[in-house]
């Protein structure tokens, strides 16, 4: 069966894409070279008189050219019609391949050059071309590429001469290489990344390519390479050279690309392979069985007690290797097992050198404090778990402190405290905690070992606990799961919590400390281990003996040794073996052959052909060739080229053509595939012989471009297609295509390449900090009964100094959305996909690039100020004012009442073009969103058939508690820093405030204990995410933020805000009724009306929905009407009472549901307003716009800024205390975004959108030291 991809394949009939480009401008510029190289080679031969040739010759050009017009006036594709009787004879038994692929293909479907599928049409291309020449008489053996090749292979000659000194000097040291070395494998990525980088000298695509310019592609040495790493997408080479050391003698295969510089790049790590010594040790078959099933035994017996004790995951099972071979190791590798624990840390060492990276090696048993200096330099040792001292914590972390280990460490150190529960004189461990430690007398052992793991060390992270109990007690358990060492461990771990949640002091410190990451300084990292959560430490515990009862007591993982591999020998035997086994396999040569795939004619202009092989090799050892490059000399490269004859000589090289195959000939099962007209998924239909061949080999490396419009993260093997599996693949290639297609300015990452840095004596810059001193200005005014009864307005300035500080650093941030599966939140996510992986769609406006329009953070700019050689306003990209989380990083996840997959609530939503729904579809798909709260109250009765995915039961308790969980395993699983939570499910109705109920925080958590029904969904939402310290954002108009919540909030020093998203209609009020009040026209009434389609309309077809949402758009405009007491009659006010109430407009607001214009909003509002001299003046305004496509950009925007408020901390200089404090709970900066802003209790609410937007700008500046904005120009206003 033909393989078809299910995502369309490239073709030339869609504008604006790669292979359009192909098509149009390519295709006809090489032929054009083709053209001209034939014309100087006619040229030649005439010198020779060989008329007959060049008359022939000049014969193939009108040929040439009659194609190039057929491919510019899109004519059909004709067929080729070779077969097995008439292909040409090319010499002494070789023929010419036939081309019944092609003609089948043409006769089927008829293709035209600018409608056909790219791949097809490019490959018709080159065996039409090849065509011309395999019938001539004269030109059969003649390659119209050769002249470019060769002129591209000799401009490399700087980048050659680099290879051949690198490899010169490493076989001088040596002549092999340990496999096990660190080292090696430094140099296995380099040689890797020099055959990746070298792919960049495509011929095809340099049409216009300089000297230099190829030179610069090339990137041959070391420092140029390293420079390029920040572009590498995806880098698998780890998991690669894993792959090469399991090699027994084995064979590796490179399927070649191009010629010249990339040919030696790739002849080069041959070359290097073949040096490489020390397999990883292997059990024999019948051994490797008999691991693999105590292997499963033991995890059957896992399932049972972990099914036995109603535990909902199953803890880790940890093999304990101690004593035991590597083989026998690499045998349960092969099962799937990944934990391995050893008892003695050389033991370890000398395992971890010879077995797979990929292993996480946990110690379990005693370690000396000089011991850690070895283990620190293992870069996949997971854990330690018999940490029980401060210095050995210390020398720990100054073991992983050091340069060169910090570098080889993709993650920080798992410690677990070894606590000694059953008091037996002579053990390991700290003693038990019997109680909480109150913060007076001597500090517990225990406490003060993880408060120095935590505050000292910040390469280790504090995770658990571990014992090793009484063998009595471990005995006993067996029989009756009853265990006093695993109850005594439970009851430490939760005596440690509540001593180190209890103690302030630790809290402070903790708030000001830093800890590494692979990837920069990180803040917060035992956030989680501070909230009311009973497993925030991990518990490590149990054997063979008492696994049941372990997993019944909640071991995070349980500690298997005999029961996974058998009895153990003793120390000194195991040692012997142990030895014996790595020597034995520490010669074994690697690779033995590695076999070189080439193309059988001239194809896609520069890939490798036969006799492009023999050619170079002979190049590299003429001193001549390279005379231009001007080298300090030749030699290397002659030894390097003479060694890799000497290869070919001996079968380590090998051509998996025959060696004297001339050009265009069929060369047979083995070879023909790379010159057929389909990709590689078709291998396994189109040549079974090549893929058992190939499957022969250790390792495959590829060099190809996949030909299908795979979305940009689409899994490699996916996009394999029927050839996933079936062979070891490693795929070395630059982007080239779509993938590297523009990025919209307002997804781009701007701020990497313009940065702005304010030169001030008030303002430092550290790597972790920007401090800003900050002179606020404000004018403090009062009203006085002046002379006559007048009154008087007694206006004073007033100036507040501030200092604030931002940390430099972004986190790894979460967005959590409570409607995940709902119109604004598929919309999101599909946005930020689409942004992340540039993924481009059409629609009948044409090709569109995702982009972040309608986002203040990514769309906008603000005026950083002016310069002075030009008196220009500078404006600068709002995202670069300050370091802030980009949308693209975000990862995405949150609740939702309905379970549907996110790629099937998407096509529910109707709102994306379908061309973007199918391209995101399978990113979409992976997220499936939490089970939610859902009170039917609270949400309109027509939103019933939608929840079908709510956390049960009514305890409203239990459901905070699951929320609190949901967040800490979102963050833990996803390795987060931050979690920003963002609520844009369906209205609820009004919240009552009840006196006693939700009026204070002490009451609002006791309503919640009591379940009590004036508690929505949002408030548990939002008292969950104030427990857990995650900002979170209301982005409806419902009254979540109770007298209580706000109160809470405060207390937690948390962050909140809201209420409803102002997207269309309200945005455009907000503005124009400031306008006309300014102006001094007195609007009189306002008459709104909405009509809108989706499922936020449906919900508000509800009356109580529909409330909250009247209430918060009514009250728009109020803070501008009460700022011009000259139209509008004041309010009175008793203290902080209103008795008798401002005049204001007559405000009226309809929202009518009508499931035909689906998410597209109409919204209608009607001004009427007063003029001079009783004048009247009508302002009819219709807005008419996609609603989810408003409201997400401002989510992610508020997101974004909650997170950035996280960093921000400031202290008033001249006060007692100067401690850097966070901002207030209420983050009322983020009002340009909401309807209804909440602010700090008893502060005025400022609805104005310029007004908003100038607060958010101001405050940006403040944290540079600068002057808020000002549009008073005075430089152009003075002499």
């Amino acid at each position: 069966m033909v393989y078809h991809p299910p995502v369309a394949r490239y073709n030339t009939s869609v504008k604006d894409s790669f292979a359009y480009d192909t098509a149009v401008r390519r295709w006809p510029a090489i032929l054009t070279q083709v053209v001209d190289a034939m014309y100087r080679e006619c040229h030649r031969r005439s010198q020779n008189n060989v008329s007959e040739e060049v008359d022939e010759g000049k014969a193939i050009i009108e040929k040439i050219s009659e194609l190039k017009y057929e491919l510019t006036h899109d004519r059909a594709l004709s067929t080729l019609e070779v077969t097995k009787e008439n292909a040409a004879q090319l010499s002494s038994g070789f023929r010419a391949p036939t081309t019944e692929a092609y003609d089948q293909v043409i006769r089927d479907e008829q293709p035209k050059w600018f409608q056909s599928e790219w791949l097809f049409a490019e490959c018709y291309l080159y065996r039409r071309l090849r065509l011309l020449f395999e019938r001539s008489k004269h030109w059969k053996s003649y390659d119209p590429f050769a002249e470019n090749k060769v002129d591209t292979f000799r401009a490399s000659g700087a980048g050659i001469h680099a290879c051949a000194v690198l490899i010169e000097e490493l076989m001088a040291k040596s002549p092999t290489h340990s496999a096990h070395d660190p080292a090696v494998q430094v140099l296995f990525d380099e040689l890797m990344a020099s055959s990746l980088w070298g792919n960049a000298t495509d011929l095809s695509l340099l049409t216009n390519l300089s000297y230099a310019d190829i030179q610069k592609l090339q990137a041959a040495n070391a420092e140029q390479r390293k420079e390029k790493e920040q572009y590498v997408l995806v880098n698998q080479l780890d998991e690669a050279y894993d792959a090469v050391r399991a090699m027994d003698n084995g064979r590796i295969d490179i399927v070649l690309d191009n010629a010249g510089f990339e040919l030696v790049t790739d002849m080069l790590l041959a070359d290097w392979l073949l040096t490489l010594r020390g397999t990883i040790p292997r059990a024999s078959e019948e051994r490797a069985k008999d691991v693999q099933a105590r292997l499963a035994s033991v995890r059957a017996r896992v399932s049972e007690a972990t099914k036995a004790a109603s535990r909902t995951s199953e803890p880790r099972l940890l093999a304990v290797s101690k004593l035991q071979p590597p083989s026998d190791i690499m045998a349960a590798f092969d099962a799937g097992q990944r934990h391995f624990g050893e008892n003695y840390a050389q033991e370890l060492v000398d395992k971890a050198r010879v077995l797979p990276q990929s292993i996480k090696w946990h110690l379990v048993g005693g370690l000396q404090s000089n011991k850690a200096k070895i283990l620190g330099a293992v870069p996949n040792l997971y854990a330690v778990e018999s940490v029980d001292s401060e210095k050995l914590a210390t020398n720990l972390e100054k073991a992983l402190a050091r340069p060169e280990n910090e570098l080889r460490r993709t993650y920080p150190l798992h410690v677990y405290l070894q606590v000694n529960t059953s008091g037996e004189e002579g053990k390991s461990g700290v003693p038990a905690l019997t109680s909480p430690w109150d913060g007076s007398g001597d500090v517990p052992p225990l406490v003060a070992l993880a408060r120095h793991v935590l505050l000292s060390c910040p390469h280790l992270r504090l995770t658990g606990l571990m014992t090793i109990g009484a063998l009595s007690n471990s005995t006993a358990s067996a029989t009756d799961k009853q265990n006093p060492d695993f109850e005594a461990l439970v009851a430490s771990r939760t005596h440690l919590l509540d001593s180190l949640r209890s103690d302030q002091s630790l809290h402070e410190r903790l708030e000001k400390a830093e800890w590494w990451t692979p990837s920069g300084p990180a803040s917060g990292v035992y956030a989680s281990l501070f909230f009311e959560a009973p497993d925030a430490l991990e518990l490590s515990m149990g054997m063979s003996a008492d696994l049941e009862s372990a997993v019944a007591h909640g071991s995070a993982h349980v500690r298997i040794g005999n029961d996974c591999f058998g009895p153990r020998t003793n120390t000194h035997d195991a040692a012997q073996v142990r030895e014996a086994e790595i020597k034995r396999f520490a010669d074994v040569p690697l690779v033995k052959q590695v076999v070189f795939h080439t193309k059988n004619m001239p194809w896609f202009v520069s890939d490798t052909c036969v006799p492009d092989v023999w050619y170079t090799l002979e190049k590299l050892q003429d001193p001549a060739f390279f005379a231009e490059a001007k080298l300090p000399s030749t030699k290397p490269i002659e030894a390097m080229a003479a060694r890799w004859a000497a290869h070919f000589a001996d079968g380590s090289f090998h051509l998996q053509m025959p060696h004297d195959a001339p050009l265009g000939s069929d060369a047979g099962d083995l070879s023909n595939f790379w010159t057929a007209p389909a990709s590689f998924g078709a291998l396994p239909q189109d040549a079974p012989a090549l893929l058992a061949e190939l499957q022969k080999s250790g390792l495959v490396i590829f060099k190809g471009d996949l030909d299908a419009e795979w979305p940009a993260d689409t899994p490699f093997t996916t996009a394999l297609g029927p050839l996933a599996g079936e062979i070891p693949l490693l795929a070395l290639r630059t982007c080239k295509a779509e993938s590297a297609a523009p990025v919209n300015p307002t997804a781009a990452r701007h701020e990497q390449a313009q940065s702005i840095r304010v030169q001030s004596d008030r303002i430092d810059y550290s790597p972790e900090h920007i401090t800003a001193q900050y002179e606020y200005q404000n004018t403090h005014v009062e009203r006085k009964a002046g002379a006559n009864g007048a009154e008087e307005y007694v206006a004073t300035p007033y100036k507040q100094e501030f200092n604030f500080r931002t940390e430099r650093r972004v986190p790894k941030t979460g967005m959590l959305l409570v409607g995940l599966g709902g119109n604004n939140g598929t919309t999101i996510t599909a946005t930020i996909l689409a942004n992340r992986h540039n993924i481009q769609w059409r629609n009948k406006e044409g090709l569109q690039t995702p982009n972040y329009y309608g986002s203040l953070v990514r769309a906008s700019t603000l005026r950083l100020g002016t310069d002075p050689a030009t008196g220009k306003d500078v404006w600068v990209p709002f995202s670069n004012v300050l370091p802030m989380v980009h949308p693209n990083d975000f990862v995405v996840g949150g609740w939702d009442i309905s379970g549907l997959p996110l790629d099937k609530a998407m096509e529910r939503a109707q709102v994306l073009d379908y061309d973007l729904q199918r391209q995101v579809q399978p990113l979409m798909a992976e997220i499936k969103p939490m089970a939610s709260v859902y009170y039917p109250d609270f949400i309109a009765s027509n939103q019933e058939e939608r929840a079908d995915n709510v956390i049960p039961g009514s305890d409203k308790k239990a459901h905070v508690e699951q929320l609190r969980k949901d967040i800490r395993d979102f963050k833990s699983q996803n390795q987060l820093d931050q979690v920003v939570v963002v609520w844009t499910a369906n209205t609820e109705r009004y919240s009552e405030i009840v006196p006693g109920v939700n009026d204070t925080a002490d009451n609002l958590l006791r309503a919640v204990e009591q379940s009590h029904e004036e508690v929505s969904p949002s408030t548990i939402f939002a008292i969950a995410c104030i427990l857990e310290n995650a900002p979170y954002i209301n982005g409806a108009p419902q009254n979540t933020f109770v007298p209580g919540a706000v109160e809470l909030a405060e207390r937690h020093k948390a962050f909140i805000g809201g209420d409803d998203l102002k997207t269309g209609q309200t945005k455009v009020k907000s503005v124009l009724a400031e306008y006309l009040v300014n102006a001094g026209i007195k609007p009189l009434s306002i008459a709104s009306y909405n009509h809108l389609g989706n499922n936020d309309g449906y919900n508000l077809s509800s009356q109580r929905q529909f409330r909250s949402k009247e209430i918060s758009k009514s009250s728009v405009v109020d803070d501008m009407c009460e700022a011009n007491h000259l139209l509008y009659k004041p309010g009175k006010t008793e203290g902080k009472e209103v008795t008798v109430k401002g005049e204001r407009p007559d405000h009226c607001i309809v929202i009518k549901y009508i499931p035909a214009v689906g998410d597209q909003k109409v919204a209608m509002d009607d001004y009427t307003s007063e003029l001079c001299m009783g004048g009247r003046n009508r302002l009819y305004v219709t807005n008419l716009c996609e609603d989810s496509l408003l409201a997400s950009p401002l989510l992610i925007d508020l997101a974004v800024l909650a997170e950035l408020m996280t960093r921000i901390t400031y202290r008033v200089p001249g006060e007692a205390d100067q401690e850097w404090k966070s901002m207030y709970s209420v983050l009322s900066l983020l009002s340009y975004s909401l309807k209804a802003p909440l602010v700090k209790p008893g502060t005025d609410v400022v609805n104005s959108l310029n007004r908003q937007r100038a607060a958010v700008t101001n405050f940006l500046r403040a944290c540079l030291s600068l002057a808020p904005e000002s549009d008073l120009l005075l430089e152009t206003r003075v002499w």
